[in-house]
């Protein structure tokens, strides 16, 4: 992936520090003292406040995210202040890495201030920063690291701060996922040869990540927690078929983003517009209908759901629904909508990237979260992943938009 040596002119600055102020406002009025990270700290009192002792049994009884856990869990035990400081560094530092590989940073500060942060609120600010936001700038950190070594640019001193980087990201399921994809591709575009030079370093950077997949497939808490889920969200889950939950599957991700008018979906078709129309004007009318699909649908539940029912709500397709009938066509015509408008962006995508390390970079982050979520949705149920899951998907939006010569 190419690096971008931009200058922070006057324009850049400015985008930057939007950007930082937003996000500071944001720290500065937050409070973590609700969600997962409470119920954490009476669970520990059960434990006689012994961590390692929890983490054990945590691991047999719900989740292989021992690692992450760990550091939510004494993130959970401090001042909050500390936490507000910690995560508003990472958000910072995901913003200089990312632009790393951006040429327009003033796109990049403004569209990262554009996202939703109040989605890592959603099982409470620690937990879910702690388990989604910072493994994944930690992921994005090492990343540039790798690229680094193949290169022979980075002191081999930093390999165990590399190392205890990596355990970190990798312990969640898609960053591991999202590593071993990156660096086939990477190794793939820059050459084998290359990657040759600190093939020891490639070897740990791949490896890493599998053992990872290993612990997260074998751990028996997984395996639990998955069938509490289901029996608690969706008991019909076990009898669905495959193609079932296909269409539900679909329709859960399309509903999500157009049940609530979602500002960045929509300005993601604009903005595909306008750099088709400066690039390529004959292929605009791909762009156009990603446009269309996304308006229509957001438009029919903001008349359906927020005028006429006032439900604001997310929306979720009912899982009992009887064939023939008008929400059982209404589900399939969003299921075919959604999966058109998934063709359309790849389509777009390719026209926009002719350089084959910038298309991959930018579509393993783009659906490196929806990916995720329709992937464990097919195993567990259609509940289980919500608003940050879309994190890698916007942030790889974010990196489309830096690149693309707006």
């Amino acid at each position: 992936m190419k690096e971008y040596k931009n200058k922070w002119s006057k324009d850049k600055v400015i985008g930057f520090l939007i950007f930082a102020c937003v996000y500071l406002v944001i720290h500065l009025y937050i409070s973590p003292n609700f969600g997962d990270e409470i119920k954490l700290q009476g669970k520990l009192l059960k434990w006689n406040n012994d961590v390692f002792a929890y983490l054990h049994h945590r691991y047999f009884v719900w989740s292989s995210r021992s690692v992450l856990d760990f550091v939510m869990i004494y993130m959970s035990l401090i001042p909050g202040l500390v936490w507000k400081v910690l995560d508003f560094i990472c958000i910072i530092g995901l913003y200089l890495l990312m632009s790393k590989y951006s040429k327009d940073r003033l796109a990049l500060g403004l569209l990262l201030a554009a996202y939703p942060f109040m989605h890592m609120a959603s099982a409470g600010w620690i937990a879910t920063t702690t388990n989604y936001l910072w493994p994944f700038t930690v992921g994005v950190f090492c990343f540039f690291i790798y690229g680094k070594f193949i290169k022979d640019n980075f002191n081999i001193a930093f390999l165990p701060i590399y190392i205890i980087g990596l355990l970190y990201a990798v312990n969640s399921e898609i960053i591991s996922v999202l590593f071993i994809v990156s660096i086939i591709s990477y190794v793939l575009i820059e050459g084998i040869e290359k990657s040759k030079k600190n093939i020891i370093i490639t070897i740990i950077t791949i490896l890493m990540p599998v053992l990872s997949i290993i612990n997260i497939i074998v751990c028996p808490g997984n395996s639990l927690r998955t069938e509490k889920e289901i029996a608690k969200w969706m008991p019909e889950f076990p009898d669905l078929s495959i193609v079932d939950k296909l269409r539900l599957n679909i329709c859960a991700t399309i509903m999500h983003f157009t049940s609530i008018p979602n500002v960045l979906f929509v300005l993601f078709s604009f903005l595909l517009i306008v750099v088709i129309s400066k690039k390529k004007l004959q292929y605009i009318v791909a762009s156009v209908g990603t446009l269309v699909i996304s308006l229509v649908i957001t438009a029919y539940y903001f008349i359906t759901e927020i005028v006429k029912k006032h439900n604001l709500n997310y929306i979720n397709p009912n899982v009992n629904v009887e064939p023939g009938s008008p929400e059982y066509l209404l589900q399939w015509s969003i299921c075919f909508a959604g999966v058109l408008y998934l063709l359309l962006v790849i389509y777009c995508l390719i026209v926009i990237f002719k350089d084959k390390k910038e298309l991959s970079i930018v579509l393993v982050s783009y659906f490196g979260g929806g990916g995720r979520k329709i992937c464990f949705n097919f195993f567990s149920n259609l509940y289980v992943l919500r608003n940050q899951d879309l994190l890698l998907s916007i942030h790889g939006y974010d990196l489309y938009n830096g690149q693309a010569d707006i």
